[in-house]
């Protein structure tokens, strides 16, 4: 008589405390619903500190910077449009305090 074949991946036990310890193990400090607000208030308060050496480029770089270390897409998206303005110039985009 031919042998049974058993469902893989067999499935098992995870019992509820190591299932919450695991999930706050793998949880990030700046994750979940913080992370778009440190993010915006980074891009907010960081250029002001750094137009004195990147100038004008201040607000790009640093929304890109937050984009790229955090993976927001959105900052990155705003680091586009604002140096997009600023190379394009004459193309009426309104950038508000970026100029």
């Amino acid at each position: 008589m031919a042998r049974r074949r058993r469902s893989y991946p067999r499935t098992r036990t995870v019992y509820r405390t190591a299932r919450k310890t695991y999930r706050r193990a793998r949880s990030s400090a700046i994750g979940g619903k913080f992370k778009p607000a440190i993010a915006g208030a980074i891009c907010g308060a960081a250029p002001n500190f750094a137009k004195g050496f990147l100038g004008q480029w201040a607000t790009p770089v640093v929304a890109g910077a937050v984009g790229y270390f955090m993976n927001d897409k959105t900052s990155m998206w705003f680091a586009g449009y604002s140096a997009g303005g600023m190379i394009g110039g004459g193309n009426g985009v309104s950038l508000g305090g970026v100029r």
